[in-house]
Protein backbone atom coordinates (compact mmCIF):
# COMPACT_ATOMS: atom_id res chain seq x y z
CA UNK A 1 0.00 0.00 0.00
CA UNK A 2 2.35 2.33 0.74
CA UNK A 3 4.28 1.53 -2.47
CA UNK A 4 1.09 2.43 -4.11
CA UNK A 5 0.59 5.84 -2.62
CA UNK A 6 4.48 6.77 -3.11
CA UNK A 7 4.18 5.94 -6.77
CA UNK A 8 1.21 8.39 -6.91
CA UNK A 9 3.06 11.20 -5.33
CA UNK A 10 6.13 11.26 -7.18
CA UNK A 11 3.44 11.17 -10.49
CA UNK A 12 1.84 13.88 -8.86
CA UNK A 13 5.14 16.00 -8.95
CA UNK A 14 5.77 16.52 -12.81
CA UNK A 15 2.35 17.12 -12.92
CA UNK A 16 2.46 19.93 -11.45
CA UNK A 17 5.58 21.38 -12.94
CA UNK A 18 3.82 20.78 -16.58
CA UNK A 19 0.78 22.78 -15.27
CA UNK A 20 2.16 25.41 -13.54
CA UNK A 21 4.47 26.00 -17.09
CA UNK A 22 1.10 26.18 -18.84
CA UNK A 23 -0.39 28.35 -16.56
CA UNK A 24 1.75 30.73 -16.34
CA UNK A 25 2.26 30.78 -20.35
CA UNK A 26 -1.63 31.02 -20.94
CA UNK A 27 -1.60 34.24 -18.52
CA UNK A 28 1.38 35.87 -20.45
CA UNK A 29 -0.23 34.62 -23.82
CA UNK A 30 -2.55 37.74 -24.16
CA UNK A 31 -1.10 41.13 -25.78
CA UNK A 32 0.05 43.75 -23.23
CA UNK A 33 0.41 43.59 -19.85
CA UNK A 34 -0.61 45.31 -16.52
CA UNK A 35 1.23 48.84 -17.73
CA UNK A 36 -0.88 48.59 -20.35
CA UNK A 37 -4.32 47.92 -18.59
CA UNK A 38 -3.60 50.40 -16.15
CA UNK A 39 -2.70 52.99 -18.08
CA UNK A 40 -5.57 52.69 -20.14
CA UNK A 41 -7.70 52.98 -16.79
CA UNK A 42 -5.99 56.39 -15.87
CA UNK A 43 -6.67 57.58 -19.33
CA UNK A 44 -10.37 56.72 -19.17
CA UNK A 45 -10.17 58.28 -15.55
CA UNK A 46 -8.63 61.81 -17.27
CA UNK A 47 -11.33 61.72 -20.19
CA UNK A 48 -14.09 61.19 -17.43
CA UNK A 49 -12.59 64.56 -16.07
CA UNK A 50 -12.57 66.32 -19.24
CA UNK A 51 -8.55 66.51 -19.07
CA UNK A 52 -5.68 64.80 -21.04
CA UNK A 53 -2.32 62.52 -20.81
CA UNK A 54 0.39 63.20 -21.97
CA UNK A 55 1.99 61.06 -23.93
CA UNK A 56 5.72 61.44 -22.26
CA UNK A 57 3.75 61.07 -19.57
CA UNK A 58 2.16 57.87 -20.58
CA UNK A 59 5.55 56.26 -21.38
CA UNK A 60 7.18 57.26 -17.79
CA UNK A 61 4.22 55.66 -16.43
CA UNK A 62 4.45 52.55 -18.37
CA UNK A 63 8.14 52.28 -17.92
CA UNK A 64 8.06 52.74 -14.20
CA UNK A 65 5.17 49.97 -13.64
CA UNK A 66 6.61 47.82 -16.04
CA UNK A 67 10.09 47.96 -14.13
CA UNK A 68 8.57 47.91 -10.78
CA UNK A 69 6.67 44.42 -11.55
CA UNK A 70 9.43 43.54 -13.91
CA UNK A 71 7.10 43.04 -16.76
CA UNK A 72 9.83 44.20 -19.58
CA UNK A 73 11.95 40.89 -18.46
CA UNK A 74 11.65 37.14 -20.59
CA UNK A 75 9.07 35.26 -20.02
CA UNK A 76 11.58 32.46 -18.81
CA UNK A 77 13.09 34.59 -16.17
CA UNK A 78 9.66 35.73 -14.83
CA UNK A 79 8.54 32.55 -14.31
CA UNK A 80 11.88 30.73 -12.74
CA UNK A 81 11.36 33.62 -10.28
CA UNK A 82 7.71 33.06 -9.66
CA UNK A 83 7.97 29.28 -9.48
CA UNK A 84 10.90 29.28 -7.39
CA UNK A 85 9.16 32.01 -5.02
CA UNK A 86 6.31 30.01 -4.37
CA UNK A 87 8.11 27.14 -3.61
CA UNK A 88 8.95 28.78 -0.70
CA UNK A 89 5.86 30.58 0.02
CA UNK A 90 6.19 33.77 -1.56
CA UNK A 91 3.24 34.06 -4.13
CA UNK A 92 4.39 37.33 -5.29
CA UNK A 93 2.66 40.84 -5.47
CA UNK A 94 -0.57 41.56 -6.74
CA UNK A 95 -0.73 44.20 -9.36
CA UNK A 96 -4.71 45.48 -8.90
CA UNK A 97 -5.53 44.52 -5.37
CA UNK A 98 -4.14 45.27 -1.68
CA UNK A 99 -4.79 44.60 1.67
CA UNK A 100 -4.60 46.33 4.88
CA UNK A 101 -1.26 49.14 4.94
CA UNK A 102 2.48 48.70 5.00
CA UNK A 103 4.62 47.79 2.49
CA UNK A 104 3.46 44.50 2.46
CA UNK A 105 -0.41 45.23 1.25
CA UNK A 106 0.01 43.73 -2.54
CA UNK A 107 1.47 40.78 -1.19
CA UNK A 108 -0.74 38.44 -2.89
CA UNK A 109 -0.42 35.40 0.30
CA UNK A 110 -2.33 37.84 2.14
CA UNK A 111 -4.37 38.64 0.05
CA UNK A 112 -5.26 34.81 -0.94
CA UNK A 113 -5.15 34.35 2.76
CA UNK A 114 -8.21 36.40 3.61
CA UNK A 115 -10.59 34.96 1.57
CA UNK A 116 -8.89 31.17 1.13
CA UNK A 117 -10.66 30.05 4.59
CA UNK A 118 -14.15 30.82 3.46
CA UNK A 119 -13.42 29.14 -0.41
CA UNK A 120 -12.46 26.26 0.86
CA UNK A 121 -15.05 26.19 3.81
CA UNK A 122 -17.88 26.43 1.32
CA UNK A 123 -16.51 23.80 -1.15
CA UNK A 124 -16.05 21.33 1.86
CA UNK A 125 -19.72 21.76 2.65
CA UNK A 126 -21.05 21.73 -0.69
CA UNK A 127 -19.36 18.28 -0.84
CA UNK A 128 -20.78 17.00 1.85
CA UNK A 129 -23.99 18.12 1.28
CA UNK A 130 -23.62 16.34 -2.55
CA UNK A 131 -22.76 13.09 -1.20
CA UNK A 132 -25.04 13.03 1.82
CA UNK A 133 -27.84 14.10 -0.32
CA UNK A 134 -27.02 11.69 -3.56
CA UNK A 135 -25.70 8.63 -1.84
CA UNK A 136 -29.36 7.75 -0.13
CA UNK A 137 -31.40 8.78 -3.31
CA UNK A 138 -29.35 6.98 -5.78
CA UNK A 139 -29.66 3.76 -3.98
CA UNK A 140 -33.12 4.23 -3.75
CA UNK A 141 -33.73 5.01 -7.15
CA UNK A 142 -31.89 1.97 -8.26
CA UNK A 143 -33.71 -0.66 -6.83
CA UNK A 144 -36.76 1.06 -7.46
CA UNK A 145 -36.04 1.14 -11.37
CA UNK A 146 -38.66 2.45 -13.64
CA UNK A 147 -40.67 3.36 -10.72
CA UNK A 148 -42.46 6.44 -10.02
CA UNK A 149 -39.93 7.68 -7.24
CA UNK A 150 -37.41 6.81 -10.07
CA UNK A 151 -38.60 8.99 -12.96
CA UNK A 152 -39.57 12.11 -9.98
CA UNK A 153 -35.88 11.93 -8.87
CA UNK A 154 -34.97 12.13 -12.61
CA UNK A 155 -35.87 14.60 -13.75
CA UNK A 156 -35.51 16.63 -10.81
CA UNK A 157 -32.03 15.79 -11.42
CA UNK A 158 -31.67 16.75 -14.63
CA UNK A 159 -33.44 20.40 -14.18
CA UNK A 160 -30.67 20.60 -11.67
CA UNK A 161 -28.12 20.03 -14.10
CA UNK A 162 -29.70 22.18 -16.56
CA UNK A 163 -30.39 25.21 -14.22
CA UNK A 164 -27.49 28.18 -14.53
CA UNK A 165 -26.27 28.44 -10.87
CA UNK A 166 -26.30 32.25 -11.36
CA UNK A 167 -30.32 31.63 -12.10
CA UNK A 168 -30.47 29.27 -8.84
CA UNK A 169 -28.89 32.50 -7.00
CA UNK A 170 -31.35 35.08 -7.82
CA UNK A 171 -34.33 32.98 -7.11
CA UNK A 172 -33.41 31.88 -4.14
CA UNK A 173 -32.17 35.51 -3.02
CA UNK A 174 -35.78 36.71 -4.24
CA UNK A 175 -37.72 33.81 -2.76
CA UNK A 176 -36.48 34.80 0.86
CA UNK A 177 -36.31 38.56 0.08
CA UNK A 178 -40.13 37.96 -0.98
CA UNK A 179 -41.09 35.94 2.43
CA UNK A 180 -39.03 37.67 4.72
CA UNK A 181 -37.66 40.89 3.65
CA UNK A 182 -34.25 40.04 4.04
CA UNK A 183 -31.74 40.63 1.65
CA UNK A 184 -29.48 37.48 2.25
CA UNK A 185 -26.37 38.81 0.51
CA UNK A 186 -22.47 37.90 1.71
CA UNK A 187 -21.70 35.60 4.56
CA UNK A 188 -22.84 38.14 7.63
CA UNK A 189 -25.05 40.34 8.52
CA UNK A 190 -24.55 44.09 9.00
CA UNK A 191 -23.66 43.98 13.02
CA UNK A 192 -21.18 41.21 12.11
CA UNK A 193 -18.89 42.72 9.30
CA UNK A 194 -15.98 43.44 12.17
CA UNK A 195 -13.43 41.47 13.12
CA UNK A 196 -13.83 38.87 16.07
CA UNK A 197 -16.40 35.82 16.50
CA UNK A 198 -18.91 35.57 19.00
CA UNK A 199 -21.66 32.19 18.92
CA UNK A 200 -24.09 35.00 17.16
CA UNK A 201 -21.51 35.76 14.74
CA UNK A 202 -20.93 31.96 13.65
CA UNK A 203 -24.83 31.41 13.95
CA UNK A 204 -25.16 34.41 11.44
CA UNK A 205 -22.86 32.37 9.14
CA UNK A 206 -24.16 28.81 9.27
CA UNK A 207 -27.61 31.05 8.29
CA UNK A 208 -25.56 32.71 5.20
CA UNK A 209 -24.20 29.62 4.17
CA UNK A 210 -27.13 27.07 3.36
CA UNK A 211 -28.16 29.01 0.58
CA UNK A 212 -24.68 29.05 -1.36
CA UNK A 213 -24.33 25.68 -0.46
CA UNK A 214 -27.19 24.12 -1.90
CA UNK A 215 -26.92 26.04 -4.96
CA UNK A 216 -23.17 25.11 -5.52
CA UNK A 217 -24.10 21.64 -4.46
CA UNK A 218 -27.29 21.07 -6.53
CA UNK A 219 -25.20 20.30 -10.14
CA UNK A 220 -22.74 17.56 -8.10
CA UNK A 221 -26.00 16.07 -6.42
CA UNK A 222 -27.70 15.54 -10.24
CA UNK A 223 -24.47 14.21 -11.67
CA UNK A 224 -23.54 11.66 -8.61
CA UNK A 225 -27.18 10.73 -8.65
CA UNK A 226 -26.99 9.95 -12.28
CA UNK A 227 -23.32 7.90 -12.08
CA UNK A 228 -24.34 6.46 -9.10
CA UNK A 229 -27.30 4.91 -10.15
CA UNK A 230 -25.96 3.78 -13.21
CA UNK A 231 -23.39 1.49 -11.55
CA UNK A 232 -25.74 0.38 -8.96
CA UNK A 233 -27.93 -1.31 -11.85
CA UNK A 234 -25.29 -2.80 -13.28
CA UNK A 235 -23.85 -4.09 -10.01
CA UNK A 236 -27.80 -5.63 -8.98
CA UNK A 237 -27.82 -7.58 -12.52
CA UNK A 238 -24.59 -9.24 -12.08
CA UNK A 239 -24.16 -12.70 -11.25
CA UNK A 240 -22.81 -12.45 -7.28
CA UNK A 241 -26.13 -10.40 -6.52
CA UNK A 242 -28.32 -12.80 -8.56
CA UNK A 243 -26.10 -15.60 -6.23
CA UNK A 244 -26.88 -14.01 -2.82
CA UNK A 245 -30.29 -13.58 -3.81
CA UNK A 246 -30.71 -17.14 -4.48
CA UNK A 247 -28.89 -17.92 -0.96
CA UNK A 248 -31.58 -15.89 0.19
CA UNK A 249 -29.29 -13.24 2.06
CA UNK A 250 -31.07 -9.94 3.03
CA UNK A 251 -31.68 -6.83 0.46
CA UNK A 252 -29.97 -4.78 2.57
CA UNK A 253 -26.96 -6.55 2.41
CA UNK A 254 -26.88 -7.40 -1.29
CA UNK A 255 -27.34 -3.79 -1.76
CA UNK A 256 -24.55 -3.36 0.63
CA UNK A 257 -22.13 -5.72 -1.83
CA UNK A 258 -23.09 -3.57 -4.48
CA UNK A 259 -22.66 -0.23 -3.41
CA UNK A 260 -19.39 -1.06 -2.21
CA UNK A 261 -18.08 -2.00 -6.29
CA UNK A 262 -20.31 0.76 -7.32
CA UNK A 263 -19.28 3.34 -5.83
CA UNK A 264 -15.87 3.32 -7.41
CA UNK A 265 -16.26 5.94 -10.10
CA UNK A 266 -17.87 7.96 -7.42
CA UNK A 267 -14.77 7.58 -5.33
CA UNK A 268 -12.27 7.96 -8.54
CA UNK A 269 -14.65 11.54 -8.96
CA UNK A 270 -13.35 12.96 -5.12
CA UNK A 271 -10.15 14.20 -6.95
CA UNK A 272 -12.27 16.64 -9.22
CA UNK A 273 -15.07 17.39 -7.11
CA UNK A 274 -13.30 19.76 -4.78
CA UNK A 275 -12.38 22.11 -7.19
CA UNK A 276 -15.03 21.47 -9.17
CA UNK A 277 -17.27 23.20 -6.73
CA UNK A 278 -14.88 25.57 -6.39
CA UNK A 279 -14.97 26.86 -9.78
CA UNK A 280 -18.83 26.43 -9.80
CA UNK A 281 -18.96 29.09 -7.31
CA UNK A 282 -18.12 31.54 -9.88
CA UNK A 283 -21.71 32.81 -10.41
CA UNK A 284 -22.86 32.20 -7.33
CA UNK A 285 -20.24 34.24 -5.23
CA UNK A 286 -20.44 37.30 -8.01
CA UNK A 287 -24.42 37.22 -7.59
CA UNK A 288 -24.46 36.69 -3.60
CA UNK A 289 -21.75 39.02 -3.20
CA UNK A 290 -19.91 36.14 -0.96
CA UNK A 291 -15.87 37.03 -0.01
CA UNK A 292 -14.55 33.72 -1.74
CA UNK A 293 -11.14 33.41 -3.92
CA UNK A 294 -13.68 33.00 -7.38
CA UNK A 295 -14.80 36.69 -7.76
CA UNK A 296 -11.03 37.39 -7.02
CA UNK A 297 -9.52 35.36 -9.43
CA UNK A 298 -12.10 36.63 -12.41
CA UNK A 299 -11.06 40.08 -11.81
CA UNK A 300 -7.45 39.51 -11.67
CA UNK A 301 -7.74 37.72 -14.48
CA UNK A 302 -9.31 40.21 -16.70
CA UNK A 303 -6.99 42.94 -15.25
CA UNK A 304 -4.09 40.75 -16.31
CA UNK A 305 -2.55 40.19 -12.52
CA UNK A 306 -0.41 37.36 -13.53
CA UNK A 307 0.52 36.37 -9.96
CA UNK A 308 -2.25 36.49 -8.41
CA UNK A 309 -4.29 34.50 -10.91
CA UNK A 310 -1.32 31.99 -11.47
CA UNK A 311 -2.04 31.55 -8.04
CA UNK A 312 -5.36 30.76 -7.45
CA UNK A 313 -4.78 28.38 -10.32
CA UNK A 314 -1.78 26.29 -8.75
CA UNK A 315 -3.79 26.29 -5.61
CA UNK A 316 -6.68 24.92 -7.10
CA UNK A 317 -4.51 22.59 -9.48
CA UNK A 318 -2.74 21.25 -5.97
CA UNK A 319 -6.34 20.42 -4.41
CA UNK A 320 -7.22 18.58 -7.48
CA UNK A 321 -4.01 16.68 -7.59
CA UNK A 322 -4.15 15.85 -3.36
CA UNK A 323 -7.66 15.16 -4.58
CA UNK A 324 -6.88 12.85 -7.12
CA UNK A 325 -4.52 10.84 -4.50
CA UNK A 326 -6.94 10.59 -1.80
CA UNK A 327 -9.09 9.19 -3.80
CA UNK A 328 -6.91 6.77 -5.09
CA UNK A 329 -6.01 5.71 -1.76
CA UNK A 330 -10.15 5.08 -0.87
CA UNK A 331 -10.16 3.41 -4.02
CA UNK A 332 -6.95 0.78 -3.24
CA UNK A 333 -8.59 0.20 0.05
CA UNK A 334 -12.14 -0.08 -1.47
CA UNK A 335 -10.88 -2.76 -4.14
CA UNK A 336 -7.32 -4.23 -3.18
CA UNK A 337 -7.07 -4.73 -6.81
CA UNK A 338 -5.97 -1.48 -8.09
CA UNK A 339 -3.25 -1.53 -5.86
CA UNK A 340 -0.93 -3.73 -8.43
CA UNK A 341 -1.77 -1.41 -10.73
Amino acid sequence: MLGYVARRIIISIPTLLIISVLNFIIFNAPPGDFATYRIQQIEEQFVRQGGTLASDEMKKMVADLRDRYGLDRPLHVKYLKWIWAFVRGDLGESFEFFVGSGEDRHEVRLIIKDRLSYTVLLALLSLVFVHVISIPIALWVSTHQYKMSDYVFTLIGLIGLATPNFLLALIFLWIIYENTGVVMMGLFSDQYLGPGWSLGKVVDLIKHLIIPVVIIGTAGTAGTIRVLRATMLDELGAEYVRFERAKGLREITTVRHAFRVASNPMVAGIGSVLPGLMSAGLATSIVIGLPTLEPLFFRASMAQDIYLASSYLMIVTMLLVIGNILGDILLAWLDPRIRFT
